[in-house]
């Protein structure tokens, strides 16, 4: 729900101004280059040493929409 009315806000300031829209590409290129450093930087996790716990199984309904709810709480 949230990214359906950001996205709306988002083009509204992209219609409505240019240096808006070059500003929003600038920071949207850097934060790919920043997440594409850090992956490239990171180091494997060992899964044979890490504790690993037991998720509780939901069905894909239940899980949909308990994502769904929680979107539109925390979202």
């Amino acid at each position: 729900m949230h990214i359906t009315y950001s996205a709306f806000g988002l083009t509204t300031v992209i219609d409505n101004s240019s240096t808006s829209f070059w500003t929003i590409k600038i920071l949207g290129g850097g934060y790919l280059i920043y997440l594409g450093i850090k992956g490239l930087k990171a180091k494997p996790i060992n899964t044979t040493e890490t504790n690993l716990t037991v998720l509780n199984q939901y069905s894909a309904k239940k899980s949909i929409g308990v994502g769904f709810l929680f979107n539109l709480n925390f979202g």
